[in-house]
């Protein structure tokens, strides 16, 4: 998702994933609101699309004001976790 900082002009893009499993307890309604819709719905649809805009716009949003943050500990741990088929 593009991201831009307002203090420089080189916009940046920042990686991120709401996962069933992890996000599951997530605090942010916006996180919530994409994890609920993907659980309902596959795909977004012609029929679904404003809706889809909405979470999906509401959860960008969120994201561009709490950037995740990622170290390579955490891409260590998320790779172990793949490879031992908890992902």
């Amino acid at each position: 998702m593009p991201v831009r900082d307002t203090e420089h002009t080189a916009p940046h893009r920042v990686t991120a994933t709401v996962c069933p499993n992890c996000d599951r307890h997530h605090p942010a309604p916006e996180v919530q609101g994409v994890s609920a819709y993907f659980t309902l719905n596959e795909r977004i649809t012609d029929d679904e699309i404003e809706g889809a805009a909405q979470v999906l716009s509401d959860w960008a949003r969120y994201v561009a004001a709490h950037p995740p943050t990622y170290t390579t500990d955490d891409l260590d741990d998320e790779i172990k976790a793949w490879e031992r088929g908890e992902m």
